[in-house]
């Protein structure tokens, strides 16, 4: 097939411009073992107001699904909350249908025991100091999108000394900065205010230590919420120790493959975006883990699973008297239960043994 020659281009020792965000940049922390809710990552959403109540509660979502081991949402205390994962936990402030900025403090003790703030979803235009003084007074890492940004200056970020990341799309950014929005634009409000900046956009640029392109989202992301799905999905991988950087590359990444995936199935929305399927996160991995366990599936690092090359060959083909579709467990029950075992399987609670029945209660 000839000779190979390695030959110089010209390009000795170069730097790049920007590094362009692939799936092995994209990691995703495994769980260990002895994993609990307190210490696989734990995120607080603060925002909600009239009219927009629904997008702390898809952050928190997305948080939740982005395996956060513990999911709060913080939200005005005279706003309704519209339904949401049952998983997840509400803490009221105030009586008003709209942050102050003399909420901060109670806020800030609302979230006390999370690892990260998720700022901004929901938020609203009138929050008066709200947004500078939980600048101030949150003492951990910190995601601001949104309202938050608007409400929000360079300086009160430059002042700041905790890992922040800040999610600004195009008119966002140009509020803030007063400038075009663009990766040099980027690079020098993160260098200026210490800052991880994801300006999001087609492509999207994060830029810390260094810039990233991630090319991933499309126009089917361009739907009503699904920057804040991208909120909590930061926030998550932020909470599970990932550093900011690498969280907001890594999130924006995987939002984008999931808005793609989402799509070639049916438009994309923010709620499907934060849950691809009716099934809690829950069962559904204790469901791939039993099978990867059988030898059905072949798993990787705990949380990717595919076929293995036999069970392909046996449900390529229909016909084959070795097809059969496996369950997640088998209890025998009456038809009467079946409603209430479907409903566990997508709210996560879980359903008592002896909710299944004297059949299986006698076994």
């Amino acid at each position: 097939c000839g000779t190979i020659v390695l030959v110089d281009i010209g390009l000795p020792e170069a730097v790049p411009e920007l590094l362009l965000c692939e799936d092995e940049d994209a990691p995703a922390p495994p769980r260990v073992r002895t994993a609990h809710k307190w210490n696989t990552g734990t995120v607080a959403v603060v925002g909600g107001s009239g009219g927009i109540a629904g997008a702390p509660m898809l952050a928190a979502t997305a948080a939740l699904h982005g395996g956060a081991g513990y999911v709060r949402v913080v939200h005005p205390g005279g706003l309704p909350v519209p339904g949401a994962d049952p998983s997840l936990t509400t803490a009221p402030v105030g009586e008003s249908m709209q942050f102050a900025g003399a909420d901060a403090a109670a806020i800030v003790e609302a979230a006390d025991r999370f690892d990260v703030m998720a700022l901004g979803p929901g938020l609203g235009p009138e929050t008066g100091e709200l947004v500078p003084e939980l600048l101030e007074r949150w003492e951990r890492p910190l995601v601001l999108d949104a309202d938050g940004i608007t409400a929000a200056s360079v300086e009160a970020l430059e002042r700041r000394r905790y890992q922040t990341v800040i999610t600004p799309h195009a008119g966002e950014f140009g509020r803030l900065t007063g400038t075009e929005p663009g990766y040099r634009a980027a690079t020098v409000l993160a260098e200026t205010t210490g800052a991880v900046v994801l300006l999001k956009g087609n492509p999207t640029i994060v830029v810390g230590e260094e810039r990233w392109v991630v090319t991933t989202g499309g126009p089917e992301l361009a739907s009503l919420g699904t920057g804040d799905v991208l909120t909590g999905l930061v926030a998550a991988l932020m909470a599970r120790g990932l550093d900011p950087e690498t969280a907001a590359r890594s999130g924006a990444h995987r939002h984008g493959l999931a808005g793609a995936a989402l799509d070639s199935e049916r438009t994309v929305t923010a709620a499907g975006l934060a849950d691809k399927t009716g099934l809690h996160e829950r069962w559904l991995l204790e469901w791939l883990r039993g099978q990867a366990a059988a030898g059905l599936l072949a798993s990787e690092a705990g949380d990717r699973f595919e076929l293995t090359p036999v069970g392909a060959a046996v449900l390529a083909d229909e016909n084959s008297s070795l097809a059969f579709a496996a369950g997640a467990f088998t209890v025998p029950t009456g038809a009467d239960v079946v409603e209430g075992l479907a409903g566990a399987f997508e709210s996560g609670i879980g359903l008592s043994y002896d909710a299944l029945g004297p059949c299986a209660a006698h076994r």
